[in-house]
């Protein structure tokens, strides 16, 4: 009788190889909400990259009086009134918007001229006391921000300055009437008056 051999089948865990999966991580931009701060250095950064600002108070009357201005920058604390008046005058003579800043110091950052250090912060600032945009150097959303904030202070303004225009109208109209109440009176007056006069100058009956 021949021996009958039962195959036992072998079963081998066969474990699949272990894929390393690179999940690149990608870093998102927290874009901080504008404001017209904010706006202006970005719209001044913009413009400097591409060679658009006239800095210092003579560049920045050059600019102006040659029209290739599209916004000026004057800080409060100017030490040159003349200068300040003139910048004054000339934006408002062609018809261009300016943005008033607390500090020279300040202005002087945000128009380039610093140095920064290794941990990002500005050293050696010089002071700026005026900075015209010549060219804005590209579209961007801080740009339409500033601009309409401006259109929106210019047409507040606007409308205050006519409110105030209106007033002083009216206390006149006032006055008109008020002499025109008295004129009426002393009409009443000389009537009364004249009356008078009239019974004096009558012959008495005998």
């Amino acid at each position: 009788m021949a021996d009958t051999t039962t195959a036992t089948p072998t079963t081998v865990a066969m474990e699949d190889d272990k894929k390393e999966v690179k999940v690149e991580e990608k870093k998102v931009e927290v874009v901080a909400p504008l404001d017209p701060q904010t706006a202006l250095k970005s719209v001044l950064r913009t413009a400097l990259i591409h060679d658009g600002l006239a800095r210092g108070l003579k560049e920045a009357v050059k600019a102006l009086d040659r029209r290739e201005a599209n916004l000026c920058i004057l800080a409060l604390d100017c030490d040159e009134p003349s200068y300040s008046k003139l910048i004054g005058a000339l934006c408002h003579e062609n018809n261009i918007p300016i943005i008033r800043v607390e500090e020279k110091q300040g202005l002087g950052e945000w128009a380039g001229l610093c140095r920064y250090a290794p941990d990002g912060k500005a050293i050696k600032v010089v002071a700026c006391s005026c900075v015209v945009v010549r060219s804005w150097g590209e579209e961007s959303e801080a740009r339409h921000y500033l601009m309409e904030h401006l259109s929106k202070f210019a047409h507040a303004h606007t409308e205050k300055k006519g409110g105030d225009k209106a007033k002083p109208d009216a206390k006149k109209d006032d006055k008109k009437d008020a002499k025109g109440g008295d004129k009426a009176k002393g009409g009443k007056d000389d009537k009364k008056d004249a009356k008078k006069d009239d019974k004096k100058a009558a012959p008495k009956k005998k």
